[in-house]
């Protein structure tokens, strides 16, 4: 694992979103008692998201896990002060290729005194990944009636593709899969 990577996932490092680090807010390495707040966000936007799993705790918990145990993976809580207000990170990352996927960005909470805090936090993790880890080539799976688009847009990115329709096979999230389908919908 690269050691920048490791000291952020180890929770050792946080990355600022503000000149003064405070006021802009942070973004640091999801933990396990962030478990009841991601859960609740998922589950109030699940409809946006490919996968999906029951708003369970324990479920949550070992989803973040299972994030800080892949070296090709991080998920990042974005802080204003002490308090979270949205996640986001990397798949995929490939020092290799130089390459990563940005994945799961969501704003959990508002944050009307303090506006831009999500994108100045993809900022700050854009900004990382090209500076320690040379990477390149950032790509997002997106809906696309997603309203997120125009956020995505703002900062510099363009629609490449379109898939179809998703249909969800399998009897629970840990044995199943989002697969094309052509009468399926993502809303199950």
């Amino acid at each position: 694992m690269d050691p920048d990577l490791d000291l952020l996932k180890s929770g050792d490092a946080s990355l600022s979103l503000g000149n003064d680090g405070v006021s802009g807010g942070r973004l640091r390495t999801a933990r396990r008692d962030d478990a009841p707040l991601l859960s609740a966000w998922r589950e109030a936007n699940k409809h946006w998201f490919l996968s999906s799993f029951p708003p369970d705790i324990e479920a949550t918990a070992r989803w973040i896990a299972s994030y800080v145990a892949d070296p090709t993976r991080i998920l990042l809580v974005v802080e204003v002060g002490d308090v979270a207000v949205g996640q986001l990170g990397f798949r995929e990352i490939s020092v290799k290729d130089r390459s990563a996927e940005i994945d799961n960005v969501l704003r959990g909470s508002p944050t009307p005194d303090h506006p831009g805090t999500m994108g100045r936090a993809m900022e700050a993790a854009i900004r990382w990944a090209r500076s320690t880890l040379a990477i390149e080539t950032f790509l997002l799976v997106v809906f696309e009636d997603n309203p997120a688009r125009r956020f995505y847009e703002r900062h510099g990115f363009s629609a490449w593709g379109t898939s179809r329709l998703l249909g969800f096979e399998g009897a629970s999230p840990e044995r199943g899969a989002w697969v094309p389908s052509e009468e399926g919908s993502r809303y199950l």
